[in-house]
């Protein structure tokens, strides 16, 4: 049975929080301590995951101002493809990766009250953080339900292929 979730409900969760905080630790302090392939990546996942919830989130908020419904599976899957789109365009065609820096840093004027270009580096293997994006998609479609239950007819996560008949087994 699905409940309703509290618009922007999807970021005051524990695994918004942690990604938050892991992008924030990481491009501040570990990346200058111990650089190299793993701090190198750990923002890459972090942020793929947080992004998506983000924008969800923020969605959510606005649409309730308009008393319109929260996000569906549909919006999800649109914003999480959307984002893999851009993720793969940054990570691969330079004159992307240029204009997403110039993007943000337009974007940072608020904090920093200058215009400044951010570095981009185009780098395939950062495309391993698409694995968030799909971990996002399942943790927002997933935030519906109540702890501990299971909509009629679903399968159980240790017997994938097996026949359901809505009964837990």
């Amino acid at each position: 049975m699905r409940h309703r979730r509290q618009p922007g409900a999807l970021l005051v969760r524990p695994a918004p929080l942690v990604a938050l905080t892991l992008v924030v630790v990481n491009d501040h302090l570990l990346k200058a301590v111990w650089p190299g392939l793993v701090t190198g990546k750990l923002s890459d996942l972090a942020g793929a995951f947080l992004l998506p919830v983000l924008i969800l989130a923020v969605g959510e908020m606005l649409a309730s101002r308009r008393r319109q419904r929260l996000a569906s599976t549909r919006t999800t899957t649109a914003v999480c493809l959307a984002e893999c789109a851009g993720l793969g365009l940054v990570k691969i065609w330079p004159a992307a990766s240029r204009g997403y820096g110039t993007i943000v840093g337009l974007a940072r004027y608020p904090l920093l009250h200058r215009v400044s270009r951010v570095q981009v580096a185009t780098d395939p293997t950062d495309l391993v953080a698409l694995v968030s994006v799909a971990l996002a998609w399942c943790y927002v479609c997933g935030s519906g339900r109540r702890p501990g239950s299971r909509a009629a007819g679903t399968r159980s996560i240790t017997a994938p292929f097996a026949r359901s008949n809505g009964r837990h087994r």
